[in-house]
């Protein structure tokens, strides 16, 4: 996994690779100007940590969100409340920001999360339960663990209107 920051904020997370080479050259693509420093953001790495582990992780770090519109951020900080083990659709996650009808636009959004996991896209399903579109490593398939990770450690909650599906860990459409 890597973390990107400009100055003292979050400015992307690079989900686990298991080819290390294919990370590294993902980071000197997007970033040229990055520098190795295994120290950045101590809490946000030990909370990493935690997660991955199963415990209670709390990641409180403050987040560039400088070049997203304001519709972007207030998706993304929805999202960011979204506890693990629970998932919402992209129309109820629009719902919660006041726009109703811009569930696709939240799917855009989603897709341009810079934070995976620290705003938990993972955890935005579409309207019948089912997973898509997931940009970060490992596409769906990294969606499909993570939500796993969290049912097998946190259990898993009902969609509103309805039991998320056991199926809801299958692609689809949307």
């Amino acid at each position: 996994m890597a973390l990107v920051a400009r100055s003292d904020r979050l400015a992307a997370t690079l989900l686990p690779d298991a080819d290390r080479q294919r990370l590294a050259a993902t980071l000197a693509a997007r970033w040229p100007e990055a520098t190795l420093d295994r120290r950045l953001m101590p809490s946000l790495a030990a909370a990493l940590a935690d997660y991955f582990a199963g415990r209670a992780a709390r990641f409180d770090v403050d987040i560039d969100l400088d070049r997203r519109t304001p519709f972007q951020r207030d998706v993304l900080e929805a999202c960011r409340r979204i506890p693990p083990g629970e998932v919402v659709t992209y129309g109820q996650l629009a719902a919660q920001v006041g726009r109703p009808r811009a569930a696709r636009a939240v799917g855009q959004t989603m897709a341009a999360n810079p934070v995976p996991l620290v705003v938990p896209c993972h955890r935005v399903v579409a309207a019948d339960g089912s997973l898509c579109g997931f940009s970060a490593a490992g596409g769906l398939d990294a969606k499909r663990r993570l939500l796993d990770h969290e049912r097998r450690f946190w259990g898993s909650k009902e969609l509103e209107g309805g039991p998320v599906p056991r199926g809801i860990l299958h692609e689809g459409q949307g």
